[in-house]
């Protein structure tokens, strides 16, 4: 804490006396209460093989998860994305996207997109659900993914919602 402080009230003399604000002297006053720096969390998907790593980082804590991914389906190397929608019940939720693998006539520069679901006490994936999909041609509509509080709706045609329930997705629709 002490070393944050000491930065912090460095950095404020650097600023007070470049923008003419004030003396050095009144710095002590102003960096006592500022706010110490924190890490914000972060999300990252790496995929070597089969094989994905899921890396949550929260205030300077890092969990890796492994999971499978479907490399027949999507591939990494033509594009990946990866972007956190929210955390409910433990869990957060994040969509992964991919380049699909081409399919011929059927799929040339499509997505494969995914919502994976991450317990980060468990450290194992717990659900994953497809979004999008070029090869099953599953379009999803802009944005192709929204989260709302305490689960998702996946944007299509014909539009899904899903809650997290034990770390879970489920549909908020009747069976047919």
């Amino acid at each position: 804490m002490k070393a944050t402080v000491t930065l912090a009230m460095a950095m404020a003399t650097a600023l007070f006396t470049l923008a003419g604000c004030g003396s050095a002297e009144d710095v002590d006053t102003n960096a006592a209460s500022a706010p110490a720096a924190t890490v914000l969390t972060s999300d990252a998907i790496e995929v070597t093989g089969d094989t994905g790593l899921y890396t949550y980082g929260d205030g300077g804590a890092k969990t890796q998860i492994r999971f499978p991914v479907t490399t027949q389906r999507a591939d990494p190397v033509l594009y990946h994305d990866v972007r956190r929608l929210g955390e409910s019940d433990g869990v957060v939720v994040v969509l992964d996207s991919y380049g699909s693998r081409n399919g011929g006539e059927r799929c040339a520069n499509g997505r494969e997109s995914w919502v994976r679901l991450f317990s980060i006490a468990k450290k194992r994936m717990t659900d994953a659900v497809l979004a999008e999909s070029c090869l099953d041609r599953r379009e999803a509509g802009e944005p192709p993914v929204t989260w709302e509080g305490n689960g998702f709706t996946v944007n299509a045609r014909e539009s899904r919602r899903f809650v997290i329930v034990n770390g879970k997705a489920k549909s908020t629709e009747a069976p047919r």
